[in-house]
């Protein structure tokens, strides 16, 4: 029973997040224009309709790294939603912190206890927040979908099966 419990905290903490997530959106918008462009791959890569995507977060060279590692790599998140000290005592075991580079966000989730990466999530860019096709966040992520070392899933829009919302990345 208490698995269950423990199971569903945990779901209820993810739909927090990400609604918080989607809440400050337009705020993250709106800074993004204010913020200094952090350090990391901008190799260039063409999708099929030539628009040019750059790798802008190397996702795969983060894992295996904690929070304050990554922090360390990406520079200060564009948001911080580290739990306060009273949030983990009423059980919060999940923190997220987004970082913002050249119009894209990575979303990186963490066990603040242990500082431990959960997973990472790459939202669409796309005005509707939803996508027909994930290729080019792939891109941005310097991902492959079929990896040894780490699983990418496609985010189903609540509501529409047919669309996308980002992808979620897990190391194996």
């Amino acid at each position: 029973m208490k698995k269950l419990y423990d199971k569903i905290k945990f779901i209820i903490s993810i739909l927090i997040l990400i609604s918080i997530f989607f809440a400050c959106k337009d705020d993250d918008k709106k800074q993004e224009n204010k913020k200094v462009d952090k350090e990391t791959s901008t190799e260039e890569v063409k999708d099929k309709s030539d628009k040019k995507i750059k790798v802008v977060f190397d996702v795969p060279s983060l894992m295996g790294k904690n929070i304050d590692q990554i922090e360390k790599i990406l520079g200060e998140p564009d948001i911080d939603n580290e739990p306060t000290k009273l949030q983990m005592e009423q059980g919060v075991t999940i923190g997220d912190k987004i970082f913002i580079k050249d119009g894209y966000e990575l979303l990186v989730m963490y066990n603040p206890q242990t500082r431990k990466v959960k997973d990472f999530f790459i939202p669409t860019t796309n005005p509707s927040e939803k996508t027909d096709d994930y290729s080019d966040l792939l891109k941005i992520g310097n991902l492959v979908e079929n990896d040894n070392d780490y699983t990418v899933r496609p985010i189903i829009t609540m509501g529409d099966a047919n669309y996308y919302t980002g992808i979620q990345i897990r190391e194996k």
